[in-house]
């Protein structure tokens, strides 16, 4: 097997072991699709804007398993290879919503993106407090989250408390609730 039809940098994978390249096969990929791209970009363009009380904001649009995590992911860890290299502070987070509804929850899952320790399970004010807390201290610019129609199950409350919490860059970020909430300013369907 001599591999001429595939791409130069994919060819030595046929001399290594077969459960190696089965491997290979079956990881993800970084498709660059001009919609891919443009949303990459669009990113980076919230990521180097100077902070300001009312942040922009980007919400990913599309079908299941097309690629909206991926492009995430990928951009969280290029900014992070970028800063660790330059000896910089992490930037850019991505949070896994959580399955279950409600406010206590989508505080759970920054706080474990922020690989933070726990407070009381069901004290929201804590959670909240730990929270500002946390953010002050990192100093977030881009907090991505993930699988977001998690957090729109359950009371309504909870659901426009989630919509009113919002970040601001700086000494003053806070995830408290605000009595309303603008729609991001910036979105893209891929």
């Amino acid at each position: 097997m001599t591999g001429d039809h595939l791409f130069d940098n994919v060819r030595p994978w046929l001399a290594r072991p077969v459960d190696e390249r089965i491997a290979f096969i079956r990881s993800a990929r970084w498709i660059g699709t001009p919609q891919a791209r443009a949303a990459h970009a669009m990113l980076e363009e919230l990521l180097v804007r100077p902070p300001s009380v009312r942040p922009n904001g980007l919400m990913l649009l599309g079908p299941y398993a097309n690629g909206k995590t991926m492009i995430a992911e990928r951009f969280a860890l290029t900014d992070l290879k970028a800063t660790r290299a330059k000896g910089e502070a992490q930037k850019v987070w991505v949070v896994q919503t959580r399955e279950g509804a409600g406010l206590l929850n989508f505080y759970g899952a920054i706080l474990a993106a922020f690989r933070a320790p726990q407070t009381k399970a069901r004290d929201t004010l804590a959670k909240a407090e730990q929270l500002d807390q946390i953010l002050r201290r990192l100093r977030p610019r881009i907090l991505i989250f993930d699988e977001f129609h998690n957090c729109l199950r359950g009371r309504r409350r909870d659901v426009e408390a989630i919509f009113a919490a919002r970040g601001v860059s700086g000494a003053n970020t806070t995830f408290r609730p605000r009595s309303s909430a603008k729609p991001p300013s910036m979105t893209t369907s891929i």
